[in-house]
């Protein structure tokens, strides 16, 4: 089954580049599932009732179910590692940001479908410009994320997503994997405020499933660090196969400074990246992954 679904996806790929923006991806698989919350909740909200996490249970399990039936069919996607996720408590879940980061949207399915726990997400303030991404995010639990309000998740005892890269990795990563945190101490800042291990995660091939097309590269970088948006043309929507590996928790102390933290993670997540990853980064190969050798 797996390698018939390889060859179907592969065929309806082959020899076509797709150039896209950034803001595609939030049109093609998220904006179909925010219309539905929509409806659903006109459909299903009471005048006297809150539109709480036990109201939206049932579309988000559906939007879930649906997220890893895209990843499974298109990716043939694994996580391994997930033992690692706490079945209750508060713990940071830290990851390498691809230029799409679809494996941050498939763990975070996964994890809720596995444990039965919603992982709050930390994304992207431009995803928000977009009036409907309001109710996505209110059914999905994402938000922009504050330290101070990272911080209060985690000491109520949720699981919280975070790229520390963030939309700058996502815009001026490529094939080498290199990790572009550049000075981005948030993320350690709220686990040492909160108290709570770091579990990293990272997703091979996810820079050959989508990548920036790596021209005019210091042009581009210009302008998004002048306006903070993701407008670097990217190509790809290549089915590769991508494989989530989830490794052991970091503990750390409350006396360690954020820059150690900061270290730690790094090292742990490039230790990920060199174990898991072919580098350079090959599109074919990633291809040929999905079949079994």
């Amino acid at each position: 089954m797996e390698i018939l679904i390889g060859l179907a996806s592969i065929a309806l790929t082959t020899g076509i580049t797709l150039i896209i923006l950034p803001y595609a991806f939030a049109f093609i698989y998220l904006f179909p599932a925010a219309v539905f919350f929509k409806i659903y909740r006109l459909i299903y909200l009471k005048p006297d009732q809150k539109a709480n996490s036990e109201f939206w249970d049932f579309p988000r399990r559906i939007a879930h179910r649906i997220w890893l039936r895209i990843a499974w069919l298109w990716h043939g996607y694994e996580v391994h590692g997930l033992e690692h996720i706490p079945r209750n408590g508060p713990a940071l879940i830290i990851f390498f940001h691809g230029a799409i980061p679809a494996d941050g949207y498939f763990l975070h399915s996964k994890i809720f479908m596995t444990t039965g726990r919603q992982a709050h997400f930390v994304v992207d303030n431009f995803l928000f410009k977009f009036p409907w991404y309001k109710i996505y995010s209110e059914c999905m639990q994402t938000l922009p994320g504050t330290i101070a309000s990272c911080v209060d998740l985690l000491k109520e005892g949720n699981l919280l997503m975070i790229a520390p890269g963030g939309t700058y990795e996502g815009q001026f990563g490529d094939k080498n994997y290199k990790i572009l945190w550049r000075n981005r101490l948030g993320f350690a800042k709220v686990a040492l405020e909160a108290g709570v291990d770091i579990i990293p995660f990272f997703s091979t091939n996810i820079q050959e499933a989508y990548r920036p097309v790596g021209w005019f590269e210091s042009f581009w970088e210009k302008i998004y660090l002048k306006t903070r948006l993701p407008i670097v043309p990217l190509f790809g929507g290549f089915p590769v196969k991508i494989k989530t590996y989830i490794g052991e928790p970091i503990k750390i102390s409350k006396d360690m400074r954020p820059e150690k933290v900061k270290e730690i993670v790094v090292q742990k997540m490039q230790d990920l990246i060199r174990k898991h990853q072919r580098i350079p980064g090959s599109i074919a190969n990633a291809l040929l992954e999905r079949f079994p050798h």
